[in-house]
């Protein structure tokens, strides 16, 4: 009588002499390739505000800029924007610059309903001209013009479109300030800038 004996599998042995597949060497490469690359940028990119900036200071720059008095609706929503895009943590710094704004406002409405005669659509247009001068020598910095576009649904309410209006108006306050914000930063981030001078909190 023969006894049988479990016979078990050697898989390492089975896949020892067995050639790669050429798709799973390559696949392997791609992402080996991927990785190095990933870490290779990964030492090239700074944050604007971070500590490894090439510019420490900048937002602390950027946070003494005393915004001017931006007068009418629009000038109170893009100013609010402006104070809080270039100082959002709210301490008190000294005044090294001021930024000076000046709005311009015009509605259109592109797109008129032939059978009432009335628009169904509106637009409202900012544009910005705006002025970094230091203080306290008014010394000009930068200067430019920011525009924004935002469109609104009107509606056989006047309540309705007033709303409506005034949405499209926050909308863009924030492209507007957002605009200048960048471009301050690059003009004060420039080889142009003023030296530093003392910027502690008060």
């Amino acid at each position: 009588m023969s006894s049988s004996r479990p016979r078990f599998l050697d898989h390492a042995a089975i896949g020892r002499d067995r050639p790669v597949p050429a798709r799973v060497s390559n696949l392997f490469l791609r992402r080996l390739a991927a990785g190095f690359a990933t870490l290779t940028l990964a030492g090239c990119i700074e944050p604007m505000y971070g500590p490894l900036s090439s510019a420490p200071d900048l937002a602390n720059q950027l946070a003494s800029i005393e915004v001017g008095p931006i007068p009418d609706r629009m000038g109170h929503y893009v100013r609010d924007d402006l104070i809080f895009d270039l100082n959002g943590t709210g301490a008190a710094f000294t005044p090294r610059y001021r930024l000076e704004v000046k709005l311009g406002e015009q509605v259109r409405t592109p797109i008129v309903d032939t059978v009432t005669g009335r628009a169904t659509s509106a637009s409202v247009v900012i544009k910005a001209d705006y002025r970094l001068v230091t203080i306290p020598d008014g010394k000009l910095v930068t200067e430019g013009t920011a525009l924004s576009l935002a469109s609104y649904d009107r509606f056989s309410n006047r309540l309705a479109n007033v709303r409506a209006a005034r949405d499209a108006e926050i909308r863009d306050a924030k492209v507007i300030a957002e605009s200048i914000q960048t471009r301050l930063a690059v003009a004060l981030g420039g080889p142009q800038n003023p030296p530093p001078v003392d910027l502690s909190v008060r």
